[in-house]
């Protein structure tokens, strides 16, 4: 059961990149192109980056693929 989760967990945050690269393309495309970037676009993206954070630990935990140091 917990593999399960964590496959659907690394699913969506593959998910949540690609939104957010998307999101981040196109507020660059109409900030250079219509000389103004859309209202949402950044306050996106730094949603989908805190989100990304936050699960992107709770999987690497998961996957017991955190950041060691042995001594």
């Amino acid at each position: 059961m917990r593999a399960k989760i964590d496959n659907i967990l690394g699913y969506f945050l593959v998910l949540l990149m690609a939104i957010m690269t998307v999101d981040v393309l196109l507020g660059v495309m109409t900030r250079y192109l219509l000389g103004s970037q859309l209202s949402w676009s950044e306050e996106l993206a730094r949603f989908l980056l805190m989100w990304i954070g936050i699960l992107g630990a709770a999987y690497a935990a998961g996957q017991k693929k955190h950041l060691a140091i042995d001594l």
